[in-house]
């Protein structure tokens, strides 16, 4: 149970790493990358702490 809600954060941050990749074509994104990249690590460990200690989020 708690591996499949992993799973699913860890397919949602799949989703923006995506968005990022399409996103690549707009040269001004090349600046916000690295800020892009560390929201998406940092969304990725919040929501591993949410589906491992529910309710500490």
């Amino acid at each position: 149970m708690k591996v499949g809600k992993h799973k699913k954060g860890v397919e949602l941050c799949w989703v923006f790493v995506l968005a990022a990749l399409l996103l690549k074509q707009i040269s001004l994104f090349v600046l916000l990358e690295p800020m892009f990249q560390h929201m998406c690590r940092h969304l990725c460990k919040m929501l591993d702490t949410m589906f491992q200690h529910p309710g500490t989020v």
